[in-house]
């Protein structure tokens, strides 16, 4: 009796799987169907990467960063002058000269360098960028030289050695800069920026930069996020916070923290550009009181903007 009494709740401690004919059991799905589903979110994937790279591109045209200048495949005179009020009073810095040098020879020797040490199979995102955006994802060694009018006149010289790649839907810029002046000799700079675009208009952008004079031994960083609103192809306006912060013998400390936001835009002159910067800082050489400041700068860049 107490064998038939433990063998009955064996029994009942079997799982029974009746077959609901309502509600048949799933079927695994097909391989059709699973690479019709990778085939939908590379395509998604793909989509997104080609957005934020379009809308990287132009707002950098736009706001005149050396990325937009890098890209052209052509020499670029780019003369800029700054107007400013702060705190009441009117200023100007000085006005300033560079080109950005395209040596038809040189890309030339850099490609076969590249295609011989770098060459690689494209995948992913990057496999379905079309030939010119596959091309920007290499490295990219740029020469700018220019002056600033002041007395005595400063002069330079830069070096960059540039990159763009993509982490899924986000952009990286990356670039490392040396450059020789008169005034300050040799200084570098290190920079990293990370773009993602939340649609074709709105572009978010994250900035990490290190600059180190070399020859006066100074250092410091730039760090901080913007968001970019395009409006039109000649106008767009940022938003931006930056904290910044620099060393001192072996003590890195922050130095400041500036909120500003600048409306830039091209003329009916198509190689004028106007921007416009409301600024708030705290900086500790004014104790971190607040200071107001309103800038004006006026770019004018010479040369073919478009690419060969």
């Amino acid at each position: 009796m107490r064998l038939f009494s433990v063998l009955f709740c064996l029994f009942l401690a079997i799982p029974v799987h009746a077959e609901d004919p309502q509600n048949p059991p799933a079927e695994p799905l097909s391989e059709e169907v699973l690479s019709t589903g990778r085939g939908y979110l590379e395509d998604t994937r793909a989509s997104l990467s080609n957005r934020v790279i379009r809308l990287s591109e132009s707002v950098d045209a736009l706001f005149g960063n050396t990325r937009a200048d890098d890209a052209r495949n052509t020499s670029t005179l780019r003369v800029s002058q700054t107007y400013y009020v702060r705190d009441g009073d009117l200023g100007a810095e000085d006005v300033s000269t560079s080109l950005n040098l395209y040596l038809p020879n040189f890309q030339k020797w850099e490609k076969s360098i590249r295609d011989k040490y770098f060459s690689r199979s494209d995948s992913g995102a990057e496999g379905a960028l079309n030939t010119e955006q596959q091309a920007q994802r290499y490295w990219d060694l740029n020469t700018e030289a220019g002056l600033v009018v002041t007395i005595p006149v400063n002069y330079f010289v830069k070096l960059r050695l540039r990159r763009n790649f993509l982490m899924g839907i986000f952009e990286n810029s990356f670039y490392q800069e040396f450059r020789w002046s008169k005034k300050d000799e040799w200084e570098e700079t290190t920079s990293l920026t990370t773009d993602y675009a939340f649609n074709r208009d709105l572009l978010f952008r994250f900035i990490n930069e290190a600059n180190w004079a070399m020859t006066n031994e100074r250092f410091g960083t730039h760090h901080g996020p913007s968001l970019i609103q395009t409006f039109t192809a000649d106008s767009a306006l940022s938003y931006d916070f930056r904290f910044n912060t620099k060393m001192e013998g072996y003590s890195l400390y922050g130095d400041s923290l500036v909120l500003s936001s600048t409306y830039t835009q091209r003329t009916g002159i198509d190689w004028i550009y106007l921007k416009t910067t409301p600024e708030i800082s705290w900086g500790r050489k004014d104790d971190f009181a607040p200071v107001m400041t309103l800038y004006l700068k006026v770019d004018l860049i010479f040369g073919d903007e478009g690419k060969d």
